[in-house]
């Protein structure tokens, strides 16, 4: 259960620690409670979205492929982090955006910066049980709710946030690549 537990926070945070990033953005834009919400709801559905594809093809992937097959899936987050060692911090940088979108404009947004959610969700759902889906499902959420408070306060201190957009392009291959070389390895 540990592991299931770990695994789901780490596939979790290397997958949207960008989006942090752009939760921070629209949320020191807000300018209301229901802005806020607004930003939440689009979140959470924006994560929902790539994480029930990611279902539908891991559970693919249980009928048509052997262990092997899904291990060297490992591969796709390990390109990944690679692809996102290799780019500069200028090319990461959201574009500013103002956070009146609504919640199906922050959905859109969440869903087009969650494009390589797929590619690390799947490897890491085919190797899970019902229950360890359940669990991590659940854990989701509290990390989407979590994800959005965090923005919300570091919104409010900007020099933090500085530091945090300085940093991202290590911290995000790191554990894109480590995700990677579980599913792998395991």
């Amino acid at each position: 259960m540990l592991q299931t537990i770990l695994t789901a926070i780490l596939c979790y945070t290397s997958t949207n620690i960008d989006d942090l990033f752009l939760l921070t953005l629209l949320c020191a834009q807000a300018d209301s409670k229901a802005g806020q919400r607004s930003i939440l709801t689009g979140h959470c559905l924006g994560i929902g979205a790539p994480t029930s594809v990611s279902l539908l093809g891991a559970f693919g992937l249980q009928f048509i492929a052997d262990e092997r097959l899904t291990r060297l899936l490992g591969l796709v987050p390990i390109l990944l982090g690679i692809r996102s060692w290799r780019q500069t911090k200028g090319d990461d940088a959201p574009s500013p955006f103002r956070a009146t979108l609504g919640t199906s404009g922050i959905f859109l947004l969440t869903v087009a910066n969650g494009a390589d959610n797929v590619g690390v969700y799947i490897p890491a759902f085919s190797r899970s049980t019902l229950s360890q889906l359940g669990v991590t499902f659940l854990l989701f959420a509290l990390l989407c709710l979590i994800w959005w408070l965090l923005a919300a306060r570091l919104a409010s201190h900007p020099l933090l946030r500085r530091k945090l957009q300085q940093y991202q392009h290590i911290l995000v291959p790191l554990v894109l690549i480590a995700i990677g070389l579980s599913v792998l390895l395991g």
